[in-house]
């Protein structure tokens, strides 16, 4: 393995995938195709300023 592998997305998700799913027992919703949906989000929304001062309850 080179050592930029561990940086690919693949690896950095499965990664945060496994030490979220150890540091959280119990909870559920963070396989790695959801932290990959998690980045995409991110990668589309992040200058859209008007979603970034949402709160919360306002959107549940």
């Amino acid at each position: 393995m080179r050592d930029t592998d561990q940086y690919s997305p693949t690896h950095v998700a499965e990664q945060l995938s496994n030490d979220l799913l150890a540091g959280s027992p119990g909870i559920s919703g963070f396989p790695r195709r959801n932290v990959f949906y998690m980045r995409e989000f991110y990668l589309l929304y992040r200058d859209d300023k008007g979603l970034a001062l949402c709160s919360v309850d306002s959107v549940v």
